[in-house]
């Protein structure tokens, strides 16, 4: 009956001490971790005309004055409004 006791602790403690390090606290290890270069600062975001998610503006396909995630959904976009 002791032993069931104090290896469901040792259970308890173990996730406690896995869900607080990964949840709570993040990676640890610094080559899991982004580093950016400290002279640029952080790209602005777009958001698809398409689907809505957002992408930084360098990697956004642009026409018309819109921006879209990838080159089909602008391709899509496009061609759903040249039918307008």
């Amino acid at each position: 009956m002791i032993i069931r006791l104090i290896l469901i602790g040792v259970a308890i403690w173990l996730v406690w001490r896995v869900v607080n390090k990964v949840l709570l606290n993040g990676p640890r290890d610094s080559s899991t971790t982004h580093t950016t270069d400290n002279n640029s600062s952080p790209a602005r975001m777009v958001k698809c005309e398409q689907c809505g998610v957002h992408v930084p503006e360098p990697e956004a396909f642009s026409a018309r004055g819109h921006q879209f995630c990838s080159n089909a959904h602008q391709q899509a976009w496009l061609t759903q409004h040249d039918q307008d």
